[in-house]
């Protein structure tokens, strides 16, 4: 048929109406799922099929309900932390196949994220530290960190919660052998599982408490010494070690070039400590009692 260019041809297709899949979350939670399409009845739909595959394309199936007569469908058994594409069409009484709809695909989590405590930033000049840690989930992804640590091989207690890599650890209950691990929240509310022993142990006491932190780490753990408050010699249960394969990591606050590096580096930026509080050198005491009260923020400075 000749159209001229001012006529609109209008094109109607006959037969039954292609169904349209409901939109999808980016994740689903589990290894199953249940999807839902358009009742398409009305053009003479009376029964569906939706497949399930691994790719945009549906080269890969992973899955298909078969003709049924319903509007919704049940996948089981999905893979985890698999994109899972969905797409459905339908046919009426006579057989005839209306085409695919447009797909839609979701992301299955069934796992728990991991992560694990891996240690002070760098040398440490004093305290409190930086303690970093590494978290990832193959899925939905990380929503947040808890820090929890031992001291002297005590009880673990909750320290905070972040998503930012690293705790600002400030040492609560003074020198000793303190343990930590970090227990992960996914997206969809996953938690993972407390540890039996610790991912990290900073060792601040020194030769009277490694033996504590040998014991209190876990395997292919490590133990981070940043003071040796009890000695700076004594025994190391080494067989113990070897058979966690854990490492001791001696931590140091540089060289005397180091320092002079770094008071360089101060003075041509322009950088200024912050000055919590000032004492007299007579109220040397209240200094100390600010200190041991871990209630400032900054410096706290004495002038003689």
């Amino acid at each position: 048929t000749d159209v001229a260019v001012n006529q609109l041809l209008h094109i109607t297709e006959s037969g039954i109406d292609t169904p349209l899949m409901y939109s999808e979350p980016v994740f689903t939670d589990g290894l199953e799922n249940s999807v839902q399409w358009t009742d398409e009845s009305l053009s003479g739909a009376v029964e569906y099929e939706v497949v399930a595959a691994l790719d945009a394309n549906f080269d890969t199936i992973q899955d298909g309900s078969g003709w049924t007569a319903g509007t919704n469908w049940t996948f089981t058994a999905l893979p985890d932390s698999a994109t899972i594409w969905y797409h459905v069409h339908s046919r009426d009484i006579k057989g005839v196949v209306s085409r695919w709809s447009p797909s839609v695909f979701s992301t299955q989590d069934n796992s728990p994220p991991e992560s694990e405590a891996t240690g002070p930033a760098g040398p440490i000049a004093g305290l409190p530290f930086t303690l970093e840690y590494v978290a990832s989930d193959g899925a939905s992804g990380v929503a947040e960190v808890e820090l929890w640590y031992s001291f002297d091989g005590g009880d673990y207690v909750y320290y905070g919660t972040n998503n930012e890599g690293s705790f600002n650890f400030t040492i609560p209950d003074g020198g000793g052998t303190y343990g930590f691990y970090t227990i992960a929240t996914d997206q969809l509310g996953h938690i993972e599982d407390i540890p039996i022993e610790a991912d990290l142990v900073v060792e601040v006491g020194g030769s009277g408490t490694i033996a504590q932190s040998v014991r209190a780490v876990a395997f292919d753990g490590c133990i981070s010494m940043i003071g040796v408050l009890t000695g700076i010699s004594g025994e190391v249960p080494t067989a113990e070690l070897f058979q966690k394969n854990a490492r001791i990591h001696g931590i140091t606050v540089g060289s005397q070039q180091h320092q002079a590096d770094m008071i360089a580096a101060i003075e041509a930026n322009d950088i200024h400590p912050v000055i919590d509080s000032r004492f007299e050198l007579a109220k040397l005491a209240d200094a100390f009692r600010l200190q041991e009260s871990q209630q400032h923020f900054g410096k706290i400075c004495v002038e003689i």
